[in-house]
């Protein structure tokens, strides 16, 4: 939740970024907004950009699984 408390405390955009290897030594960056909303609940605003943030990661895996990479454990 930490990037999307920062996006909503201090009204910055959010972000997903994605990195596509292309043939041979070549790489394509894309970033994709992500929607913080801003109400009178902050941790349900800051639950549901963290939401948006991981459909957005999702919705990149899924279209390109072969490229996912993840160099830690993340979930577990």
């Amino acid at each position: 939740p930490f990037p999307a408390m920062l996006a909503r405390s201090w009204d910055v955009p959010l972000y997903a970024g994605t990195v596509v290897r292309e043939p041979g030594v070549r790489f394509r960056m894309r970033l994709d907004p992500v929607e913080v909303p801003v109400t009178a609940d902050k941790e349900a605003d800051i639950a549901q950009a963290t939401a948006n943030l991981a459909a957005a990661f999702e919705a990149s895996i899924r279209a390109r699984p072969e490229q996912w990479m993840w160099a830690h454990r993340r979930w577990g």
